[in-house]
């Protein structure tokens, strides 16, 4: 007999009506974390095979902003704080990447700051750029975390943190995506006391850099990650883990 809430409580003979929304419900919101674990590991391993693709124009990043941190406000119930002058003017990047990175990191905040303080979303700038900055007032990292945060899968293999889940490639996509745009992150953490993401966008069109890396012949870069990803996939999912992976 299944309980309550539980999705297999649809597989009881005739379940109350009200266990059965509960149990679909429950359905839909695994389905939906599964999707969107499906999309970020298919993001990061284009980005780790070198297919950074960004589309560079001036986007107006104040209604970004102010739409994704109401969305995810209201999807959460969380307090989301948004600061920032009302003359902002545009950026040079890429819309959709900028969303990308402002989910990934609002969600972050969230999620690190289970004691429900408010997070705050505040935008400052200069002559030269626009300074995107995110901070929560959760559990914080300690050095060894905060030197390792970008680096693909290591959160997911952290036991300390395990506790609030994860795959461990967000802060990985979010920093090859402002990486992609030419653009800059930071952070700054301390125990107990939480963690602020400043990202810089640059305000007009600039050359960016490219960083050197191992490629191929024909120009694109090398990725043998493939088993590993399958590997964090089956790990999401709850599935057995194979013993070459």
């Amino acid at each position: 007999m299944y309980p309550a809430g539980c999705p297999g409580a649809l597989l009881n003979q005739d379940p109350p009506d009200d266990w059965r929304v509960d149990g679909l419900a429950a359905v839909h919101c695994r389905s939906l974390g599964l999707s969107r674990i499906v999309d970020r590991l298919r993001l990061s391993r284009r980005l780790e095979a070198g297919h950074r693709r960004v589309s560079l124009s001036q986007v107006d990043l104040g209604p970004l902003i102010a739409e994704r941190s109401q969305a995810l406000e209201a999807v959460t119930g969380r307090m989301i704080v948004v600061e920032g002058p009302d003359d902002l003017q545009t950026v040079f990047g890429d819309s959709t990447a900028l969303v990308t990175i402002i989910e990934h990191l609002v969600e972050n905040a969230i999620k690190y700051s289970p004691g429900g303080e408010p997070v705050r979303v505040s935008v400052t700038f200069d002559h030269t750029d626009v300074y995107l900055a995110i901070a929560d007032e959760g559990v914080g990292m300690d050095a060894e975390q905060l030197a390792h945060c970008f680096e693909k899968f290591w959160q997911a293999e952290t036991t300390d943190v395990r506790r609030f889940g994860g795959t461990g490639i967000g802060l990985f996509i979010v920093q090859s995506l402002v990486e992609a745009m030419g653009a800059r992150i930071d952070v700054t953490s301390e125990l107990g006391q939480g963690t602020r993401f400043v990202v810089s966008v640059h305000r007009h069109a600039e050359p960016v850099p490219v960083a050197p890396d191992e490629t191929s012949q024909d120009g694109a870069k090398q990725f043998d990650g493939g088993r590993s990803m399958i590997h964090e996939f089956t790990k999401q999912i709850g599935g057995p883990a194979r013993p070459d992976a």
